[in-house]
């Protein structure tokens, strides 16, 4: 059974952090688990966004562990509940699960609770289907004190078998009757390694940032209408449009206020173009305050050095 030493402990964030099905949830029922075999009280937390799990953490999809939910964009509640939780039982170990999905409030939550001399374990994506660092996870790591990497296998499939190179990646994949040839993929499904799903199509770069799978709530049931999760290598890891998606991006940062009308003719109404406007907007990559009679202007960004082409949001 995987325990926390939590005496010598306290004090501590720990960061659990990789791509999907590595396991990282798994370690956070684990130790809720063992902490109902102890005298140490624990809480566990879950966001709001993550409409699969609802009021749980759930390890590789079966075992799971009752969680209060938290709005990602407001993680104080967490230092409310535990407040709250306190007057019952010291909660001693708080366990944080889909951390990417929470604000920048989070670093500062945890820092708190470290300075409150409990164990804070925090799991999440390190990054988006896009290869690019997952909302403050990032920033997350530089704070804890431990950080603990995950991989796993890969799952995309070639000539009827799984890659199974070392995965850092998480892939999106969508089922839809149309797309381009070589972004079709056979990956096979972590939770039941003997099915391999055909026909998906990798998520272009401008999809949405967030996009969780429901569950359906009269069958009880996971309901996957038109996606799909999985990890991937280096090797089998790309993602479509994202030359596109930055070259447009590139062509409104030398030409700010340029007109919608404008941007169509400068990319002869690329059939993409509509989906990279409603991504830049929705991402507020374009701030939608000055998104004034169709005129779009840039916010401010750095090209990342380790990431060419890809832009990273300051926060200023």
């Amino acid at each position: 059974m995987t325990i926390l030493d939590v005496e010598s402990m306290k004090g501590n964030v720990i960061l659990e952090m990789g791509p999907m099905n590595s396991s990282k949830s798994s370690v956070l029922v684990k130790y809720a688990r063992a902490l109902d075999h102890s005298r140490f009280g624990f809480a566990a937390f879950q966001a709001a966004m993550n409409k699969r799990d609802k009021n749980f953490i759930v390890a590789d999809g079966r075992e799971r562990v009752p969680a209060i939910v938290i709005d990602q964009k407001n993680p104080v509640e967490i230092l409310e509940h535990i407040k709250r939780l306190d007057l019952e039982r010291k909660v001693d170990v708080v366990l944080i699960d889909e951390g990417n999905f929470y604000n920048y409030e989070l670093v500062n939550v945890a820092k708190e609770l470290r300075t409150q001399d409990r164990v804070v374990v925090i799991a999440g994506l390190n990054r988006n289907f896009r290869g690019e660092p997952y909302g403050y996870m990032r920033e997350l790591a530089f704070e804890a004190d431990i950080v603990n990497p995950h991989t796993s296998y890969c799952n995309m499939v070639t000539n009827g078998q799984p890659c199974s190179r070392p995965a850092i990646y998480t892939v999106r994949l969508l089922k839809v009757k149309t797309g381009n040839e070589e972004d079709k993929v056979d990956f096979r499904r972590a939770s039941d390694c003997e099915i391999i799903l055909q026909k998906y199509y990798l998520a272009p770069y401008y999809h949405p940032t967030n996009y969780v799978e429901e569950e359906d709530e009269k069958k009880k049931k996971k309901k996957y209408k038109d996606v799909e999760y999985s990890c991937a290598c280096s090797r089998c890891f790309h993602v479509p449009k994202q030359d596109l998606t930055l070259k447009v991006y590139r062509t409104i940062v030398d030409n700010p206020g340029i007109k919608l009308e404008k941007l169509f003719d400068a990319f002869e109404n690329n059939p993409d173009l509509e989906n990279i406007v409603d991504f830049f907007l929705n991402d507020e990559v374009i701030p939608r305050a000055d998104f004034i009679n169709g005129a779009l202007f840039p916010k401010k960004h750095i090209i990342s050095p380790t990431l060419p082409g890809v832009y990273i949001k300051l926060n200023l």
